[in-house]
Order: C-alpha cells, then sequence, then structure tokens
C-alpha cells in the first residue's frame, strides 16, 4: 500500500469564545502550522503503532494498540494514550468493518506537529480531523461523544478556511465581506501574543459552565453584529473592549487590559482568545513589531507575532 499524508491546520477562536457553547456565532481563523499524519500498513496483524513527533522532530509519545474486538494497549497509561483508545474504540464501535483489514495486517501511524506542544493551537482536533480522514469517519460524531466542545476547531481543521461558526448547524460559514476587507487591509497593525501558559479548553468549560450557562446570548450576538460590519481600526477597538468587558463580568474574570495596565505605551488593545488565562492573546497597535515585542518582553513574554505569519494564507 502506498504510503499516505494527511494534514489539518491549528485554530485561533477570535470571538464569542464560551458563548459560541450557547449558538452564539463564532469567528476563527485557520492557522499556517497544523499538524501531518502519516499512514501505512505493516506485516504486524491486528496491531496499530502510533507514534507521534514534536515541531522538533523529537519524540514525544508512542504506543501499540492490540486490535481483538476493539483495541488495548500495554503502553503506560497518560492522558495522551486516553485519547488515542477512545477515538478507536468509539470508531470500532461505530462502524467495525473499516477495520476489518487488521485481521490480515497492521497499521502504522506516524503524526508531527507543526507548533510547540503547549500552544493551545488544537493538537488534539487536528489529530482528530487526520484520524476521520484516514477512515472517513464523521470528525464532529467524533467530538462530541468522545469529547464534547463547540466543534469549532473540528470545522477549522476540516476546512481549513476562516469562517464563522454557528455549534447547532457544524457549518462554517463565510466571514462578512465588510471583515474579511478591514483583516486584508488593517492585519499590519494586529499581532498575536503567547502568554506562556497551556489552558484546557475542556477544563475551563466545567469549572464556568454555571456561568456560561447565565449568559445573555442576545449581548454576545449583538457583539458578533458588530463586529461583522467593523471597516476601521477604531471600530476593531471598540469591539475589543466591549468583548472583553463583556465576557469578564459574565465569567467573572479578569480582563487582559487589567494585566497589562500600561499598554497605552503602544496604544494597543488586547484581548483573550479561546480559554482564558493563557495560550494567545490578540492585540492591536499601529507600533512596528520590534516595539511591540520590547513591550511585552518587560512582561517576560517573548513570542510575538504578526497576524500573517500566524494565520494561513487566503483562508477567505
Amino acid at each position: 500500500m502506498k504510503l499516505k499524508k494527511y494534514w489539518s491546520p491549528g485554530k485561533l477562536l477570535l470571538s464569542n469564545e464560551y458563548a459560541i457553547l450557547k449558538d452564539v456565532p463564532g469567528i476563527a481563523f485557520p492557522t499556517k502550522l497544523g499538524q501531518s499524519l502519516l499512514f501505512n500498513e505493516t506485516e504486524n496483524k491486528r496491531k496499530i503503532q502510533y507514534r507521534a513527533i514534536d515541531h522538533n522532530n523529537k519524540l514525544w509519545f508512542s504506543c501499540d494498540l492490540d486490535f481483538n474486538n476493539g483495541f488495548t494497549s500495554t503502553t503506560d497509561g497518560s492522558d495522551q494514550l486516553d485519547l488515542v483508545l477512545k477515538i478507536f474504540n468509539f470508531l470500532y464501535k461505530e462502524n467495525p468493518f473499516i477495520f476489518k483489514k487488521l485481521e490480515s495486517c497492521g497499521f502504522y501511524i506516524s503524526t508531527q506537529l507543526d507548533f510547540p506542544n503547549y500552544y493551545g493551537l488544537g493538537s488534539s482536533s487536528t489529530f482528530i480531523q487526520n484520524i476521520c480522514d484516514v477512515f472517513k469517519a464523521d470528525s464532529f460524531n467524533v467530538l462530541q461523544q468522545c469529547f464534547g466542545g463547540s466543534g469549532y476547531d473540528i470545522a477549522i481543521a476540516k476546512e481549513k478556511r476562516a469562517g464563522v461558526f454557528v455549534r447547532s448547524i457544524q457549518y462554517l460559514s463565510d466571514i462578512p465581506t465588510t471583515l474579511q476587507k478591514f483583516f486584508q487591509e488593517q492585519h499590519h497593525n494586529l499581532f498575536f501574543v503567547y502568554l506562556g501558559k497551556k489552558q484546557s479548553s475542556s477544563r475551563s468549560i466545567n469549572d464556568l459552565s454555571d456561568r456560561i450557562n447565565q449568559m445573555d446570548k442576545q449581548k454576545y450576538e449583538d457583539l458578533h453584529v458588530f463586529l461583522s460590519s467593523v471597516s476601521t481600526m477604531n471600530q476593531f477597538n471598540d469591539w475589543i473592549v466591549n468583548h472583553e468587558k463583556t465576557l469578564a463580568s459574565d465569567l467573572g474574570l479578569t480582563p487582559l487590559v487589567d494585566k497589562f495596565t500600561d499598554i497605552s505605551k503602544i496604544n494597543g488593545n488586547i484581548k483573550s482568545l479561546g480559554a482564558w488565562g493563557g495560550d494567545f492573546a490578540l492585540l492591536s497597535s499601529e507600533y512596528p513589531l520590534n516595539e511591540v515585542k520590547k513591550y511585552f518582553e518587560n512582561y517576560q513574554l517573548n513570542e510575538v507575532f504578526r497576524f500573517q505569519e500566524m494565520i494561513l494564507d487566503d483562508c477567505f
């Protein structure tokens, strides 16, 4: 069998983090960095060999799965092993036929991350999508039945384009033309800052579930309508401020501007992306990259990227 290769992009959720769980539209982007998967058949019957390589070409996880009316492993337990077993056993339960070939051969699967594993860009969602591409399975179904979440990360990994995601219909529609034009014209004034701490989206959602349930959905739909018509930096900055203020109040969390109290030094506005407390933030500033980096170095944050460095080319 010829070696097969798959690739899915990572993701960044720009708007309505948490509120997206209440069926509010959220705007998300695919990243240039993602995860690839190589698939081949072997002579080791009833066995799947899985090897995971990090962005530095170093093995960071490996396991062998034994197949006998389901999958088991003698590899020492870990969160990654639990994820792999959960996915493969669910796929087997849904459609045993897709693994019938294991009666006469084995599978070798290797994955490689383009980004550091500590970035919250979607190491799990890109893995799920790649595996589902291999076995022609429904990645949304795998996510919901095995892990939960809104599904926007799967939509981005699957479609490989930016869009507006609505949870109930699991569909990625086009970003409004006006907002597309804004990003195309103003991307040089937008930056992503890694805040130094990978967050668990599922854990964050569980911790904040009561507050999320009490959110006023209409407030976030109004924020989405406003963002959809943004055409200037002033409007975009107004949206950042209002979005952070509204979500911080509803979640009982501290907005990023309260951490970077002197961000006016670079004429900046900043908002959290994804699970609050770490991962990436979005910054708007008309200052050049070197000045922006110098500012964040004062906070021991050394990973700052231009918008166009992170976001997949021609993704609209």
